[in-house]
């Protein structure tokens, strides 16, 4: 079903001289003779650029190559609305819309800011992993052969203006048979890799079942932090999330939380026990703020970022106020554990010299609540 894309892209590839080569799952596509087997995050091992580039300034870059030749379509909202997932976690999911589908059948280019919460966690043990990121995708319904290679081409041709040539990547072939709820397809993956971090995936799907019936699919998705992280090869991906990292260092998940926060508050989602609220709730668990910087800082500068992308329902004054309850919750809850109290007997909203007072107004001592409190002072 699949072997006319895999003769395309060989087609392709060999008038540009790349070599192929066999492997378990597929087939390597190299610009070297001999098959070079990168190790996990080598590209940090090259020079780096002169002037960093923001994640701000990328997104203009790829703007204007894409402009073009793509039409460019709005993302969806984060909370995914068909319910088929929780969120929004992959730019293909716009062909579940309601957008107009002769919008779709065109060539589009999308930037959809996406959360996997599967990830929750990773940033602390592996660099480069971010429970949201912005999915940089270039789409297409009703998509030939043809379309893949044009797509395949245009990235192939952006990557080559920003400096990440096609020497330097390897491409890599594979054949899955997935379910997204809705039916068995076929899709072709060509994940491309800079050496050793995979940027992202070029696919070819085969009668995706979307809402009114099956088609095949040309879906190319990139994380756009992570083209900026190979650009700028910071010693933190984080440090090119957020470039004050550079000099303070901070926790990568604590970091991950407050950014992702960030998004869902921003985009109406509040604190509770079930849904997006829950993983709101499990992301700011753990929050205890920094000393080096304040937490309304960070949420400010994660605002202005995820604004870019796409229309965030709640304000910045109101974004932060949803997150510093929380936190203010989390750590009033902590007190009360240690003290052995019925969290039902409170507002554990209430910032902490407020939630303090209210506890020696009815009787815990000074004497006790020192004891909790001494080493565990952070900034909000």
């Amino acid at each position: 079903m699949l072997e006319k894309i895999s003769a395309c892209l060989d087609e392709y590839l060999n008038s540009y001289k790349w070599n192929k080569f066999n492997s378990d799952k597929g087939h390597i596509y190299s610009k070297f003779k001999e098959l070079k087997n990168f190790k996990e995050q080598d590209f940090l091992r090259e020079n780096k650029r002169r002037g960093f580039i923001a994640i701000e300034t990328l997104y203009e870059k790829m703007k204007l190559f894409f402009n073009n030749k793509y039409e460019r379509i709005e993302p969806l909202h984060i909370v995914n609305q068909k319910e088929d997932t929780l969120f929004t976690s992959a730019g293909v999911q716009i062909f579940n819309s309601n957008i107009e589908s002769e919008k779709l059948i065109k060539d589009i280019f999308i930037a959809q800011p996406v959360i996997r919460t599967q990830f929750i966690g990773y940033a602390k043990e592996k660099e480069g992993y971010s429970t949201s990121f912005v999915n940089v995708c270039t789409e297409k319904r009703n998509a030939s052969e043809e379309d893949y290679i044009k797509h395949l081409d245009s990235w192939l041709s952006f990557f080559s203006s920003i400096g990440i040539f096609a020497g330097d990547l390897t491409l890599k072939s594979e054949i899955y048979k997935p379910n997204w709820k809705k039916g068995e397809f076929w899709e072709f993956i060509l994940s491309i890799d800079y050496k050793g971090l995979r940027l992202g995936d070029a696919g070819y799907v085969v009668e995706l079942p979307v809402g009114d019936g099956k088609t095949n699919v040309c879906d190319f998705g990139f994380g756009l932090e992570r083209i900026a992280w190979a650009i700028n090869k910071t010693q933190s991906y984080y440090d090119t999330i957020w470039p004050g990292n550079v000099l303070l260092g901070l926790d990568r998940e604590k970091i991950d939380n407050i950014r992702t926060a960030t998004l869902l508050a921003s985009s109406n989602v509040t604190p509770s026990n079930k849904k997006e609220g829950y993983r709101l709730r499990k992301l700011l668990k753990n929050y205890s703020g920094f000393f080096e910087v304040d937490t309304s800082q960070l949420i400010s500068d994660f605002y202005n970022q995820w604004n870019l992308f796409t229309n965030l329902k709640k304000s910045l004054g109101e974004t932060i106020n949803t997150i510093y309850k929380e936190i203010c919750r989390n750590k009033n809850l902590n007190i009360i554990s240690f003290l052995e109290l019925s969290a039902n007997n409170f507002n554990l909203e209430k910032d902490l010299s407020e939630f303090i007072k209210t506890l020696l107004v009815r009787g815990v001592t000074a004497e006790k609540l020192k004891m909790f409190i001494d080493g565990k002072r952070t900034s909000f």
